[in-house]
């Protein structure tokens, strides 16, 4: 399968409220974006920040916030590595590299390929979804197919915009055939926590033996906070000794307000409630909602819904209502397909309203 990449990335509402001429103040305020899958919930407290920290260098070690993800994730301290986002980490691991091949398991997100093309490699593209039921391919029959020695490996795990999670032991043909070929793998979990933190989900649990294996984790999907742009790294000590960074890579503003985002007690009960109430009544809606052929649950925050209309048209009617959803055109899914995140009662409930008035307006 290969995919376009155009730019598109879920959470554009200012670039949206900039082409109908809504301020940002004012789609901040009343708009819905249900194209980004983060969790609806604001801080618990005002964020807090001491100014006097703005009068000196952040904390190059980061050493309070990277103590608090090493309690989190069960990471020794050496094997972490921050960055400003999973986005920058993608660029710098290709920049670093410079993959003569890069292998990736599509659909996922369009930046891989973007990437590793502005870095000279030659893509090959691996098709892990059946293309009429979207259902996953079997993993012996992904582990047949021959990819070059050396080369990057890509693999999402939970994937979008599909939601599917592979256990480590239903992906060991993929990882021997990546061992053996001496890859390069760069695991991508930014959607893990939403099933859990216990370290036999992850490719965490592989990393002391692995020394060409990197996982990219998210921090700022599950803890619901995008606009701190901060990210991590799992990698084998060796590999972070030798892979440059910049010295200052997040702010003293990301790391504390990261920092007290993390250690709010209440936020991980609000998320099972996101994966369990509130995902069973967007699913139930969007079912009998109108130009709905189906709904594909996942495991994550997000469904996938295919149409029976150019997912376009829907995505720019519920736009004109103050709603962003999410084509999947970019992941490759063709033009009848969108990723709709799971949000709080009040929010779906406007959505489920809003789509029921499309057949005035598509």
């Amino acid at each position: 399968m290969t995919f376009a990449h155009d730019g598109q990335h879920g959470g554009q509402l200012y670039a949206q409220a900039a082409k109908q001429g809504v301020t940002a103040e004012e789609a901040l305020a009343n708009w819905l974006d249900f194209s980004a899958s983060i969790p609806p919930w604001q801080f618990s407290h005002s964020p807090h920040f001491n100014p006097l920290a703005l009068l000196h260098y952040p904390d190059s070690s980061h050493r309070l916030l990277i103590d608090a993800i090493q309690t989190r994730f069960e990471v020794p301290p050496d094997s972490i590595s921050i960055c400003n986002g999973v986005s920058a980490a993608i660029h710098n691991l290709l920049a670093y590299l410079r993959p003569e091949h890069t292998v990736l398991y599509t659909p996922l997100f369009g930046e891989y390929e973007a990437v590793a093309r502005a870095f000279g490699s030659k893509i090959h593209p691996i098709n892990r979804l059946d293309k009429t039921t979207f259902a996953p391919q079997s993993i012996k029959q992904l582990a047949q197919i021959p990819i070059p020695k050396n080369s990057v490996v890509v693999w999402v795990n939970p994937s979008t915009p599909d939601g599917h999670y592979t256990s480590l032991a239903a992906l060991k043909p993929l990882l021997d055939l990546w061992r053996k070929q001496d890859c390069w793998v760069l695991l991508d979990e930014s959607f893990l926590p939403f099933i859990g933190f216990e370290p036999g989900l992850s490719g965490r649990s592989l990393l002391g033996a692995w020394p060409r294996l990197i996982v990219l984790q998210s921090l700022t999907k599950f803890y619901a906070c995008p606009g701190l742009r901060v990210g991590t790294v799992f990698a084998h000590s060796e590999f972070l000794a030798q892979w440059p960074q910049a010295h200052w890579p997040v702010s003293a503003v990301d790391q504390a307000l990261l920092l007290q985002r993390m250690l709010e007690p209440g936020l991980t009960v609000q998320n099972v409630l996101l994966l369990t109430r509130l995902k069973s009544e967007l699913i139930m809606g969007l079912n009998q909602a109108l130009f709905v052929e189906r709904v594909f649950p996942g495991r994550v925050n997000f469904v996938l819904v295919k149409t029976c209309i150019k997912a376009s048209l829907i995505v720019r009617a519920l736009a004109q209502n103050g709603i962003l959803v999410r084509d999947c055109q970019s992941f490759g899914l063709g033009d009848f397909t969108l990723r709709v995140a799971v949000k709080d009662e009040a929010s779906q409930c406007r959505l489920l309203s809003a789509w029921a008035n499309l057949h005035a307006v598509v």
